[in-house]
């Protein structure tokens, strides 16, 4: 048997948009799909940017059936130096817990990622 291999894998992005399978899932996206909006914090799509203050906040989506995924969320000024970041919850939005990270004090401009692992 071939696990994680091809197409299917969890690296893979078919559709080469730059969402692998593993972030698709992990995101309820479908990974054949382009041009995914971001998150309006009530349904899936991709992390969004909301800069309405200080600091910048970083909001995504988790469905509530992923709890064999690792979220991550890192802040940089320079997309040199990482550090992680905090994520709290929002409350729910039906099965989707509604997750948000902040830049640090003095990060009002800043690059935020997402890491997806498997437990």
């Amino acid at each position: 048997l071939l696990f994680d291999s091809g197409n299917g894998a969890n690296g893979a992005d078919a559709n080469q948009d730059g969402i692998t399978n593993l972030m698709a899932f992990a995101l309820n996206l479908d990974p054949f799909k382009n041009n995914i909006p971001p998150t309006d914090g009530f349904n899936p799509g991709l992390p969004a940017i909301i800069s309405d203050g200080v600091p910048t906040k970083y909001r995504y989506l988790i469905p509530s059936d992923r709890d064999t995924l690792l979220y991550t969320v890192e802040v940089s000024k320079d997309l040199e130096i990482w550090n992680r970041v905090e994520s709290v919850s929002k409350g729910q939005s039906g099965e989707y817990q509604i997750m948000e990270a902040s830049g640090p004090e003095g990060f009002q401009l800043c690059f935020f990622r997402l890491s997806v692992q498997e437990k």
